[in-house]
């Protein structure tokens, strides 16, 4: 599945770059013939946006000729693979190479990311004996428009240089965090409550806190309260767009515990997520 999606995102690269060549004006002889190009691609396709997730890997591929250096700097925090890594491989860890080195000089990597960052850079460094020019065009799906990107070698003493910072949005993991408020909004600390004591029929306001310390960004929330004895799920908020919840214990008396349920639908280009927090109280009605 990962496979044939990089080969599809790299024909789509290869029909999207234009590369123009180009060469010092003071120069009118071609140093040995060379052919000389500016050129790259990644696993992320042609899209403007590039989205990954913690734990995942993505591919970088310098398709640059004629280059007399070459590197792929990568943010502290994330770490080289070597490949080729099989389809069904889940877990990265074991291909780490190199831990602690941001910088390689292979043509093509592949990169596990470990932080979550919307400001995560990934950038390519390439030095040539020529000037030279790049332009690409993405598709950015979000409003059906064309980027047109240009992007041109710096002349650096006697040579040109071509650095270019790749954006990419990491989404982290799922890190549940909830408050439950009375009805008259007073917030009950769950860290020091061990039992909260209701009358049948009494309600409660539970919220999703949604993370806003944690880059995950979850978009559905389920609250789901549970009858001890007899074990019985007697509400179930189901899938809500919506953080906050009032529940009402209109279900019986006796001892009942609460389930935060965060998540976050996959889509085409991201991994999704989703974690449970067992809510550490019990709800005693009487």
């Amino acid at each position: 599945m990962r496979t044939m999606k990089y080969i599809k995102n790299i024909i789509a690269v290869f029909l999207l770059i234009i590369v123009v060549i180009g060469c010092q004006e003071e120069s009118t002889v071609a140093r040995d013939n060379a052919f000389t190009a500016l050129g790259f691609t990644t696993s992320f396709g042609a899209g403007v946006n590039k989205q990954t997730t913690v734990n995942q890997f993505e591919s970088f591929m310098d398709l640059s000729s004629g280059a007399t250096r070459h590197e792929w700097r990568i943010p502290e925090g994330a770490f080289f693979l070597r490949g080729p890594i099989p389809n069904q491989v889940k877990i990265f860890d074991p291909f780490i190479i190199n831990p602690g080195t941001t910088v390689s000089t292979d043509r093509t990597v592949h990169v596990l990311f470990k932080d979550g960052s919307s400001s995560t850079k990934v950038t390519l460094y390439n030095e040539f004996a020529d000037s030279l020019a790049f332009q690409a065009r993405r598709w950015n799906p979000a409003d059906s428009t064309v980027v047109d990107t240009l992007t041109r070698t710096i002349r650096m003493g006697d040579k040109w240089v071509y650095e270019y910072e790749l954006n990419l949005d990491v989404y982290d993991t799922i890190v549940p965090e909830m408050r439950i408020r009375d009805i008259n909004g007073v917030n009950i600390d769950l860290q020091s409550t061990d039992v909260i004591n209701l009358s049948q029929g009494d309600q409660l306001i539970f919220e999703d806190l949604r993370s806003p310390s944690n880059n995950a960004r979850p978009d559905l929330t389920t609250f789901r309260i549970t009858s001890r004895n007899p074990f019985e799920v007697v509400y179930d908020s189901e899938e809500m767009t919506s953080a906050i919840d009032t529940i009402t214990f209109d279900a019986g008396v006796g001892e009942f515990t609460g389930l935060l349920i965060s998540k976050r639908d996959p889509t085409d280009n991201l991994a999704g997520d989703t974690q449970r927090f067992e809510i550490p109280v019990i709800f005693n009605v009487r």
